[in-house]
């Protein structure tokens, strides 16, 4: 039987890109499978949050996979041959495969999309900690150096996870908090998704704080309305000092330190807009007039849920600062042109950032960077530079997005950081040759504000509703739990009665476990916490066990209660616009 055409009618609300692709290939005899693929790591499929799997063979193992994994893991396939798989489809009835949701099929796609563009669709922000790749053989002899590529980009992935899941342990309460402050904002001013492709013919300027941003941002001047203009945050003082004003502003840095450090001591002039997510430190959006700001999604986990219920779709990926970040934005806006400044992405002369801004020198970059974080690159001129190896993350970062994209990228930092993909120019030649047509920028960002609709919120207060019932009972299973270690504590302290003890707590556990949309929301505080629960080492004695599992329980009390003031609060932020 000839499963091809049913397998690509399921396959074309997925992948129509891939169907496409296909129609013209000739069938090309699949691999043997290996007997046995999963026969070994089950454990760790079991404890991964993503799987991939390089190379299809026949598709059994991906069957065996899906009933070792867990429900959360993610699985990403990549298979390098649109013939191969061509004849997959043919031979086996793939439905229930291609209609999992958290099956992500990857097909003759260039390494960097097959992974971290795929990567970043489902996770929004990398946030995965345990990785579990199953390789097969015959697939990688024929195409190794393809293989070797996607793997490299794999690391890549893993290591940004890595550091956005430390972020996250951080700073994710302060996070939390911010959101929750600042979530009433959503009734008052638009999403960014009202911005797509509403710049199509217009280039845009992202103005970073390297310290190459003194050399032209008096050049800025000259652009008047014919590009429209981002500035980081952090360049923000070095443009109103230069009596340079953006028409766009972008925050996604959350703490007191950066407001402090971008907006504290500005006066912000009226026509300046902000884009912002609700992470921000909340005085931030105090500092712009108040229909000059669009808010954007961040991906939170919180933000996530929230999504669900308000339609609030803004997510644009921040790729790992502001001004990836930007980038992203100016994506969204449909930009063909974008042009780089001040984004030195290193330190020439020692130097962090351009004056005024943070004085951080040689002496600070020698005191405060270990030097296995440092590492050489060239500059645009060819020469020896040093940058770090998160800048330099950065630099990958942006030449692989340049890579896949049809656009003009042009490097007008003027010093700083070779990226490759982008044709370096002076910003004077930059604005000769690309910013060449007025555009009414400012009535157009005024009109976007101004049409915004108040969304219906009476949806979103249910589900809140829903969420503190939740953190309650977390509450309430905390105190359970607390009571309990307080009687043995008290009145025993006999290691015959500690697996009792252990039994009722581990039930309690999975009460709070169950509560998903606590779970989901709390994810990254929550995890480490389960795990200790459930990971006591052996030798440990019961009674540092139990004053272990004491505060791990504390904790979860404090995480609810605290959060259930906020809700609390929001509650009445939002029953008073009904």
């Amino acid at each position: 039987m000839d499963y091809y055409h049913d397998n690509c009618l399921l396959l074309a609300k997925k992948e129509p890109l891939l169907v496409e692709k296909l129609k013209d290939v000739p069938v090309e005899d699949s691999c043997q499978e290996i007997k046995g693929i999963v026969s070994f790591g089950s454990k760790e499929i079991k404890e991964a949050d993503l799987l991939v799997i390089l190379g299809w063979g026949m598709g059994l193992c991906l069957e065996s996979i899906l009933k070792l994994c867990s429900p959360k893991t993610f699985i990403l396939v990549i298979e390098e041959s649109l013939s191969r798989f061509k004849d997959v489809l043919s031979k086996r009835d793939l439905s229930v495969i291609i209609e999992c949701e958290r099956i992500s099929i990857s097909v003759n796609e260039s390494p960097f999309i097959a992974t971290l563009l795929r990567l970043e669709r489902y996770f929004s922000v990398l946030t995965f900690k345990e990785m579990y790749v199953i390789e097969h053989l015959p697939s990688i002899k024929e195409n190794p150096k393809y293989y070797q590529e996607v793997e490299a980009k794999l690391k890549e992935a893993l290591y940004m996870a890595t550091v956005n899941v430390g972020t996250f342990l951080r700073y994710g309460a302060i996070w939390k908090n911010h959101i929750l402050t600042n979530l009433p904002l959503i009734l008052k001013h638009p999403g960014v998704n009202c911005l797509n492709h509403k710049f199509k013919e217009l280039p845009v300027i992202i103005v970073g704080a390297g310290p190459s941003l003194d050399r032209n941002i008096t050049t800025l001047k000259e652009v008047k309305d014919t590009a429209l203009i981002i500035s980081t945050d952090t360049a923000l003082t070095t443009m109103l000092k230069n009596k340079v004003l953006p028409h766009l502003v972008m925050t996604v840095d959350g703490t007191i330190k950066n407001f402090t450090k971008c907006y504290q001591n500005l006066d912000i002039p009226k026509n300046i807009f902000l884009i912002s997510d609700l992470m921000a430190y909340p005085e931030t959006f105090s500092k712009f007039s108040s229909e000059k700001i669009f808010i954007l999604n961040d991906g939170h986990p919180l933000l996530q849920w929230l999504g669900r219920f308000a339609g609030f779709d803004s997510y644009i990926p921040r790729g790992g600062n502001v001004s990836t970040a930007a980038f992203n934005l100016a994506l969204r806006l449909g930009s063909k042109t974008i042009i780089l400044i001040g984004q030195d992405l290193s330190f020439p002369g020692g130097k962090f950032y351009s004056q005024g801004i943070v004085k951080k020198t040689s002496r600070y970059l020698k005191n405060n960077l270990d030097s296995s974080q440092l590492m050489e690159i060239q500059d645009i001129f060819g020469h020896k530079l040093t940058t770090s190896r998160t800048l330099y993350g950065f630099i990958k970062w942006f030449e692989n997005r340049i890579d896949h994209l049809d656009i003009d990228g042009i490097n007008a930092t003027e010093g700083g950081a070779n990226i490759q993909g982008f044709k370096n120019l002076s910003l004077k030649e930059a604005i000769k040759d690309y910013c060449l047509k007025p555009f009414p920028i400012y009535e157009t960002l005024q009109s976007l504000s101004s049409n915004f609709q108040k969304p219906v919120i009476s949806p979103l207060l249910e589900k809140i509703n829903q969420l503190s019932e939740e953190y309650q009972m977390v509450n309430i299973l905390c105190d359970q739990a607390l009571n309990i270690i307080k009687r043995f504590l008290f009145d025993s302290l006999n290691s015959s009665y500690f697996n009792n003890l252990l039994w009722r707590l581990n039930d309690l556990k999975k009460e709070i476990v169950s509560l998903e949309n606590f779970i989901f929301c709390e994810r990254f505080q929550m995890e480490p916490l389960i795990h200790q629960l459930s990971n006591q080492e052996e030798d440990i004695p019961f009674l540092e066990k139990v004053k272990t599992i004491k505060t791990i329980f504390f904790r979860l009390q404090y995480i609810s209660k605290h959060t259930l003031f906020l809700l609390e609060d929001l509650k009445m932020a939002f029953q008073g616009t009904i």
